[in-house]
């Protein structure tokens, strides 16, 4: 998993209106030639300046939500974003990431033997 742009935006977005409220932003998405695009703009009045694009076509809907996330961030909250872009850039200079094994799953070696 990578890091949660959407709801850091959402976090920060909801402290600035002063609301818990889920409606404080807006997500439109729409299928693109290549892919997705995402748009986020705010639900309310004073909680995002304009409307943020994901930059280029996404391979799926969240995606490309998370890409339009993460351009709001860098704009509106930076000190969130960079906070948020340096544990990204550590998971992913981590060489040969373990996956988590699932529950009850055999080993490897076992499953080859059988």
């Amino acid at each position: 998993r990578g890091v949660a742009w959407k709801k850091a935006l959402y976090k920060a977005s909801r402290k600035r209106a002063h609301t818990d409220h889920n409606g404080v932003l807006v997500w439109t998405t729409s299928r693109v030639q290549q892919g997705w695009s995402a748009s986020v703009s705010g639900g309310c009045a004073g909680v995002l300046r304009r409307v943020y694009w994901s930059q280029s076509p996404c391979g799926s809907e969240q995606e490309a939500e998370l890409a339009a996330a993460r351009v709001a961030l860098q704009a509106e909250f930076p000190q969130i974003f960079a906070s948020l872009a340096a544990v990204e850039a550590a998971t992913l200079s981590k060489p040969g990431k373990v996956q988590a094994k699932k529950k009850g799953a055999a080993p490897k070696w076992k499953a080859q033997a059988a």
